[in-house]
């Protein structure tokens, strides 16, 4: 189950984070990213065909991107671990220096812990 992708945050996400069949955590840190020239309009679920313009919309948006460094401590860094709390700090770590981490990853995580899962 992931966390957090790439495309996660209309691809604003510098982690992808995910439990993996082993049990452990694992949060990959990107080394660049996505410059796009306006904000992606949310997705207008109204009717099919709004919802279609929507998409296309969004879709000549990210087809403007341009990728650029990002030029931080953790560029290109793997960070693995065996507990929700552990990947939560590494998370918040991530955050404060200036990365992109999506809200929901963490408070994924964190609803996780408080319902007892290690």
């Amino acid at each position: 189950m992931s966390y957090a992708r790439w495309s996660s945050d209309d691809w604003k996400s510098d982690v992808y984070v995910y439990q993996a069949t082993n049990g452990q955590f694992y949060c990959h840190v990107a080394c660049s990213r996505y410059v796009f020239p306006q904000e992606m309009p949310p997705l207008d679920w109204s009717s099919p065909e709004r919802l279609q313009e929507t998409y296309e919309q969004r879709q000549r948006i990210l087809e403007q991107k341009r990728v650029v460094p990002i030029n931080g401590p953790y560029d290109g860094r793997d960070f693995v671990t065996k507990t929700r709390r552990e990947m939560v700090q590494i998370l918040k770590m991530l955050r404060a220096a200036g990365y992109h981490v999506p809200e929901h990853a963490i408070q994924a995580l964190e609803e996780e812990i408080a319902e007892g899962w290690p």
